[in-house]
């Protein structure tokens, strides 16, 4: 999942880090 884009709800869950940091 780039970090340039938003990630999609499964990706959220998978890279919490990418997402937001709410691990």
């Amino acid at each position: 999942t780039p970090d340039a884009r938003v990630p999609d709800d499964a990706e959220i869950e998978v890279r919490p880090a990418i997402s937001g940091g709410a691990a």
